[in-house]
Protein backbone atom coordinates (compact mmCIF):
# COMPACT_ATOMS: atom_id res chain seq x y z
CA UNK A 1 0.00 0.00 0.00
CA UNK A 2 1.28 3.31 -1.06
CA UNK A 3 1.57 5.27 1.65
CA UNK A 4 1.66 3.17 4.63
CA UNK A 5 4.19 1.47 6.60
CA UNK A 6 4.07 -2.69 6.86
CA UNK A 7 4.27 -3.05 10.05
CA UNK A 8 2.89 -6.19 9.99
CA UNK A 9 6.50 -7.74 9.16
CA UNK A 10 7.75 -5.99 12.01
CA UNK A 11 5.54 -7.58 14.63
CA UNK A 12 5.75 -11.31 12.32
CA UNK A 13 9.10 -11.15 12.87
CA UNK A 14 9.38 -10.40 16.24
CA UNK A 15 6.23 -13.37 16.85
CA UNK A 16 8.34 -15.35 14.79
CA UNK A 17 11.16 -14.98 17.58
CA UNK A 18 9.43 -14.76 20.73
CA UNK A 19 9.43 -11.54 21.33
CA UNK A 20 5.92 -9.97 23.03
CA UNK A 21 3.27 -8.02 20.69
CA UNK A 22 0.93 -5.68 21.23
CA UNK A 23 -2.00 -4.01 18.87
CA UNK A 24 -3.74 -1.04 19.82
CA UNK A 25 -7.36 -0.79 17.12
CA UNK A 26 -10.55 0.94 16.91
CA UNK A 27 -12.11 0.05 13.02
CA UNK A 28 -10.83 -3.19 12.82
CA UNK A 29 -7.99 -2.87 10.22
CA UNK A 30 -5.20 -2.51 12.78
CA UNK A 31 -2.62 -5.01 13.34
CA UNK A 32 -3.60 -7.24 16.40
CA UNK A 33 -7.00 -7.02 15.17
CA UNK A 34 -7.03 -10.33 14.09
CA UNK A 35 -7.22 -11.50 16.93
CA UNK A 36 -11.29 -10.93 17.09
CA UNK A 37 -11.84 -10.68 13.36
CA UNK A 38 -15.43 -12.38 13.79
CA UNK A 39 -16.56 -9.70 15.92
CA UNK A 40 -14.97 -6.78 13.12
CA UNK A 41 -16.72 -8.65 10.38
CA UNK A 42 -20.13 -9.02 12.14
CA UNK A 43 -20.16 -5.87 13.93
CA UNK A 44 -17.74 -3.32 11.60
CA UNK A 45 -19.62 -2.18 8.11
CA UNK A 46 -17.34 -3.82 5.59
CA UNK A 47 -15.32 -5.76 8.64
CA UNK A 48 -14.86 -8.56 6.33
CA UNK A 49 -12.89 -6.67 3.96
CA UNK A 50 -10.59 -3.95 5.98
CA UNK A 51 -10.23 -6.65 9.02
CA UNK A 52 -6.62 -6.99 10.07
CA UNK A 53 -5.42 -10.96 9.73
CA UNK A 54 -2.52 -10.15 12.40
CA UNK A 55 -3.26 -11.07 16.01
CA UNK A 56 -1.23 -9.44 18.79
CA UNK A 57 -0.46 -11.36 21.72
CA UNK A 58 -1.84 -8.77 23.44
CA UNK A 59 -4.92 -6.13 21.93
CA UNK A 60 -6.57 -3.11 23.45
CA UNK A 61 -9.56 -2.12 21.42
CA UNK A 62 -10.18 1.94 22.22
CA UNK A 63 -12.60 4.17 20.87
CA UNK A 64 -9.39 5.89 19.24
CA UNK A 65 -6.58 3.64 18.74
CA UNK A 66 -4.71 6.83 19.24
CA UNK A 67 -6.43 7.19 23.10
CA UNK A 68 -5.66 2.88 23.80
CA UNK A 69 -1.73 4.08 22.93
CA UNK A 70 -1.94 7.13 25.17
CA UNK A 71 -3.47 4.73 27.78
CA UNK A 72 -0.42 2.68 27.30
CA UNK A 73 1.94 5.80 27.68
CA UNK A 74 -0.09 6.89 30.98
CA UNK A 75 0.48 3.23 32.66
CA UNK A 76 3.46 2.80 31.98
CA UNK A 77 4.47 6.45 33.71
CA UNK A 78 2.48 4.89 36.11
CA UNK A 79 4.44 1.88 36.74
CA UNK A 80 7.81 3.50 36.06
CA UNK A 81 7.19 6.69 38.29
CA UNK A 82 8.35 9.24 35.29
CA UNK A 83 6.07 11.74 34.59
CA UNK A 84 8.09 12.67 31.61
CA UNK A 85 6.99 10.00 29.43
CA UNK A 86 2.99 11.08 29.59
CA UNK A 87 1.42 12.50 26.66
CA UNK A 88 0.79 16.47 26.66
CA UNK A 89 -2.40 17.89 25.41
CA UNK A 90 0.49 20.64 24.14
CA UNK A 91 2.08 18.09 22.33
CA UNK A 92 -1.02 16.39 20.85
CA UNK A 93 -2.14 20.03 19.42
CA UNK A 94 1.34 20.22 17.49
CA UNK A 95 1.29 16.64 16.31
CA UNK A 96 -2.54 16.85 14.82
CA UNK A 97 -2.02 20.34 13.52
CA UNK A 98 1.35 19.23 12.03
CA UNK A 99 -0.45 16.20 10.60
CA UNK A 100 -2.88 18.44 8.73
CA UNK A 101 -0.26 20.83 7.72
CA UNK A 102 2.00 18.28 6.22
CA UNK A 103 -1.69 16.99 4.30
CA UNK A 104 -1.91 13.90 6.06
CA UNK A 105 -6.09 13.21 6.14
CA UNK A 106 -8.48 12.63 8.99
CA UNK A 107 -8.96 8.50 8.03
CA UNK A 108 -12.87 8.97 9.06
CA UNK A 109 -13.72 11.83 6.75
CA UNK A 110 -11.44 11.85 4.77
CA UNK A 111 -10.37 15.76 5.40
CA UNK A 112 -6.85 17.12 5.75
CA UNK A 113 -7.88 18.97 9.00
CA UNK A 114 -6.48 18.92 12.03
CA UNK A 115 -9.19 16.17 13.42
CA UNK A 116 -8.91 12.46 14.60
CA UNK A 117 -11.15 10.02 13.64
CA UNK A 118 -14.13 12.64 12.89
CA UNK A 119 -13.83 14.16 16.30
CA UNK A 120 -12.30 17.63 16.79
CA UNK A 121 -9.03 18.75 18.13
CA UNK A 122 -10.38 19.86 21.45
CA UNK A 123 -11.78 16.44 22.48
CA UNK A 124 -8.48 14.86 22.05
CA UNK A 125 -6.13 16.78 23.64
CA UNK A 126 -9.14 16.61 26.73
CA UNK A 127 -8.52 12.93 26.70
CA UNK A 128 -5.03 13.45 26.96
CA UNK A 129 -5.32 15.92 29.66
CA UNK A 130 -8.10 13.36 31.62
CA UNK A 131 -5.12 10.32 30.87
CA UNK A 132 -2.62 12.82 32.55
CA UNK A 133 -4.41 13.95 35.21
CA UNK A 134 -4.95 10.10 36.33
CA UNK A 135 -1.51 9.37 36.15
CA UNK A 136 -0.32 11.96 38.43
CA UNK A 137 -2.58 11.27 40.60
CA UNK A 138 -1.74 7.81 40.60
CA UNK A 139 1.85 8.46 41.31
CA UNK A 140 1.18 10.03 44.09
CA UNK A 141 -0.36 7.58 45.94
Amino acid sequence: MKGRARIDYVVQQAQSRGVPTVGVGDGGNEIGMGAVADAVHKYIPHGEILCAQLATDVLLPAGVSNWGCYAIQAALAILTGKPELLHTSALERRLVDAAANAGLVDGNTGKCEPTVDGLPLDVHAGIVELLMATAIRAMKR
